[in-house]
């Protein structure tokens, strides 16, 4: 990657390398509070953990590492007089300003997507009001509790099964074939979550309000140990399943994030 000129600009004598070290030394002093890192950790140490932590992201921590070495260079190379014989590119000084920005001060994943008014779900609640809601809203998804106790989620993918596995409720006969499954106008959400499902598909994660955009991004993707990821991110006040939804985070918010994020 092309981070600098072979020459210092003549009129800019060194500032782009100034600008340079100055965000430099911000993240890396930024960096080494927030990790309580020791003097003696390298900075290169404190990116990894720092991603780990769902502080910076991996693109970012590699840019970073990348930095490090242009920061030698010009900490430790040739100058002509105080200006050093090399300097970093404009758009090399714009990309460490920006991720320096996005350590110092990042988003949280509620100041960009914002809340929203969730649709709980209970047991009884009937089945024809859940497909009403989702004919007027698009929703997809809900979580569902029982007596404040968070039992997983709902989705469209599930109902979708739930009716080609008891397709005969459609006529409101009753129930068909005689194996007890209700009829539509009785059916609830207790029925569908209790039929066939696919692994993982009620799976959700739990984000305090003040979860960031990128711990929020990199949790949404995270595989478990049966290879799947997780179905939305619920943000509650403190990340505890037991509380009243802020926002149900999904799939298709992943892109608002990442756009945000992408210094």
């Amino acid at each position: 990657m092309a981070c600098m000129d072979s020459t210092a600009d003549s009129n800019g004598e060194g500032r782009r390398a100034a600008a340079f070290l100055a965000a430099f030394n911000d993240i890396e002093d930024h960096l080494r509070e927030a990790l309580n890192a020791k003097r003696s950790d390298s900075f290169k140490w404190m990116v990894g953990l720092a991603e780990k932590k769902h502080l910076i992201s991996a693109p970012h921590a590699e840019q970073l590492r990348d930095y490090a070495e242009l920061r030698n260079a010009i900490s430790h190379g040739t100058y002509e007089g105080l200006t050093p014989i090399a300097d970093p590119l404009a758009s090399t000084v714009e990309s460490i300003r920006a991720i320096r920005d996005l350590i110092l001060d990042p988003p949280l994943a509620l100041s960009v997507l914002g809340t929203h008014q969730v649709q709980k779900l209970a047991g009884n609640d009937a089945l024809s009001d859940v497909l009403e809601f989702i004919d007027t809203t698009g929703i997809s998804q809900f979580p569902v509790y029982d007596q404040g106790k968070f039992q997983g989620l709902l989705t469209t993918d599930q109902i979708a099964r739930w009716f080609a596995t008891h397709h005969g409720v459609l006529d409101g006969s009753g129930s068909p074939g005689g194996d007890g499954t209700p009829d539509f106008a009785s059916a609830t959400v207790a029925d569908v979550m209790a039929g066939p499902r696919a692994s993982g598909e009620r799976r959700a994660i739990f984000l305090p309000r003040d979860v960031g955009a990128q711990e929020t991004v990199d949790r949404l993707v995270e595989v478990d140990g049966e290879g799947h990821v997780p179905r939305a991110a619920v943000i509650t006040e403190h990340g505890r399943p037991h509380q009243t939804p802020l926002r149900i985070v999904t799939a298709s918010d992943l892109a608002e994030l990442i756009r945000v994020l992408d210094a």
